[in-house]
């Protein structure tokens, strides 16, 4: 008997033995593998570009090459297509992962996921690129089509598809692309050199896309290659939002010491009067600039939150943090720079509440038949799972007030130029507002439709504000009400507020009266928490865990933040 049992130990030691040698054995065969396909899965390349591509690939292009050429007469001006049939938007949403570095990368956590079960046979790089680059003249847009957003996106995915092959890819690429003949013509000559191709692409695109763009730009490429070198904030607002702007960079420059430059935006000396003006280029490092003067033909239509993005692009910083007029933060917002999520996307997006509207409940519906082909990660955001019975669905996804982003990407920049054509003044009340609140769902709608690899903060938006402590009792839950919504770090702690900074009454700025906050709701779930309104304030019902008091030191800060306010906005003003 102890015999048996020391062979059967012996035996399941040497099997965990032979288990971890080939463990061992395969993570050394595949490191070289593993460590160029994690420098290659950047979501964008920039301005300066990178091999993406590593041997391999390169190796497989060349054989798909080879294949392709024994499929045409070199010297014929139409040649047959490499597919009978296909479908030009699978086509480019997966050429768009291929760029992104996901061919040949097997990790389940990649972004678009459209080539992870694509193998040599079912993709093929040349005859896609084939496919798009003789269907790119046909992706035009009408009159009558600019809000027709299956179409807009096929031309938008044409025009980043070509401008990234152009200036980012590495001259291997653009060698072996370019050897390609189309399956038609694209200017009546049989054989025409691909810089010459793509940027006719890029030109036709941009002037369907964005004709507003000139005369503040001749290009985007002019747009990309005029950005300082530097990170700063971009702020939007007008007279109404004159103190709450003021106070939120007094509290940036005393609180954090944060001496980033300001750009405050906005539309027009209507907006914005003269003795506001003063105050603001009275302050350091702080440049107020008239929206008009950027984008005329679209900017002077503006309306609401469709300033934001326009200020976004117009602003002259590579990396710009953008904030809403009524942003505080209780952590430095330059913490967001070194946030991983960041640093790989170059950009990074809050979720709103989890929140079920029925005026919005559409927005869902119909962002599906736009986008049929969503990204791995897409599919993973609740706002893509609500159903037309379900009462109780978040139909809001992200969250505006604070938003980082790296323009010089171009991927970042090109969704940012779409979310401006989505708050267009045609496109806004035709098709955004009606399918959603506001602005800030254009920001992610962009992003997947134009495959740029992005993220949400793992934390819905919850709140500051008062907790109810009868009904939280008596309810076994946790109920905290405010006119806020705030935002937590990946970490969960608290990171930002929007919805009137520390004021009761935020269109009284000069009653003086502060709101005394005492509890925050923190929601990392989405499900299971609820919002009740009791004007003006709304009411989060969450699990009691969900809900903690509000820390001394946050408590201290609040009372330093009531005190900036006294010294900068209220002095002078009794």
């Amino acid at each position: 008997m102890g015999n048996s049992k020391q062979a059967q130990i012996f035996v399941n030691a040497l099997s965990i033995a032979a288990g971890l040698i080939l463990l061992g054995t395969w993570l050394w065969l595949d490191a070289p593998l593993k460590s160029r396909l994690g420098a290659s899965h950047q979501s964008d390349s920039s301005i300066a570009g990178a091999d993406f591509l590593h041997e391999s690939a390169i190796a497989r292009l060349e054989n798909q090459l080879q294949n392709a050429r024994a499929l045409f007469d070199l010297n014929s001006t139409t040649a047959p297509s490499l597919f009978d049939t296909y479908d030009i938007d699978l086509v480019q949403i997966q050429f768009l992962d291929f760029l992104n570095g996901e061919f040949l990368d097997t990790r389940p956590s990649l972004f678009g996921g459209s080539l992870s079960n694509s193998s040599e046979s079912n993709f093929n790089a040349i005859s896609h690129w084939n496919a798009i680059i003789s269907d790119a003249p046909s992706q035009t847009l009408s009159s009558n089509s600019t809000m027709n957003y299956v179409q807009v996106g096929r031309v938008a995915r044409s025009l980043i598809i070509a401008h990234r092959v152009l200036y980012d890819m590495s001259d291997t690429l653009q060698k072996l692309l370019s050897t390609v003949p189309s399956t038609k013509s694209i200017n009546s000559g049989a054989n025409v050199e691909i810089k010459e191709s793509l940027t006719r692409i890029i030109d036709t695109a941009t002037a369907a896309l964005f004709p507003w763009i000139p005369p503040t730009f001749t290009s985007i490429r002019s747009m990309q290659t005029s950005l300082h070198d530097s990170v700063g904030i971009v702020i939007t607002g007008g007279n109404h939002h004159a103190h709450l702007m003021m106070h939120l960079i007094s509290t940036l420059r005393e609180e954090f010491n944060c001496t980033l430059p300001v750009e405050l935006f906005y539309a027009g000396p209507d907006d914005l009067n003269a003795a506001h003006l003063k105050e603001f280029k009275q302050m350091t490092n702080v440049t107020t600039k008239d929206l008009h003067q950027y984008f005329p033909q679209e900017t002077k239509r503006w309306q609401k939150f469709s300033a934001k993005p326009f200020a976004i692009l117009a602003s002259s910083f590579r990396t710009v943090l953008f904030m809403d007029a009524d942003v505080l933060f209780f952590r430095d917002p330059r913490e967001i720079l070194e946030n991983d999520v960041f640093r790989r996307n170059g950009l990074y997006y809050f979720k709103d509440r989890y929140y079920h509207d029925s005026a919005f409940q559409e927005g869902s519906f119909w962002f599906r038949e736009i986008n049929p082909y969503m990204s791995r990660y897409g599919r993973t955001l609740s706002y893509m799972h609500l159903r037309r019975t379900d009462a109780h669905g978040t139909v809001h996804q992200m969250d505006s007030g604070f938003i980082p982003l790296d323009k010089s990407r171009t991927g970042v920049l090109m969704s940012l130029l779409l979310a401006c054509k989505m708050n267009s003044a045609d496109e806004r009340d035709e098709v955004l507002y009606k399918k959603s609140y506001g602005d800030k769902e254009a920001f992610w709608f962009s992003s997947e439709i134009l495959r740029v690899p992005y993220e949400f903060n793992p934390y819905y938006g919850g709140t500051l504000g008062r907790k109810d402590r009868m009904q939280s009792f008596f309810s076994w839950r946790g109920i905290v009400c405010s006119s806020t919504l705030l935002q937590a770090n990946e970490k969960g702690e608290p990171f930002w507020w929007n919805g009137g900074g520390i004021l009761v009454d935020r269109f009284k700025p000069y009653d003086g009266e502060f709101v005394d906050f005492d509890a925050v709701g923190i929601d990392p779930v989405g499900q299971g928490t609820w919002w009740v309104w009791r004007h003006p304030m709304i009411c989060m019902n969450t699990n009691w865990m969900n809900v903690r008091w509000l820390s001394r030191s946050h408590k201290q800060m609040l009372r330093r933040f009531e005190d900036i306010y006294r010294r900068k906005i209220l002095t002078g003003h009794k």
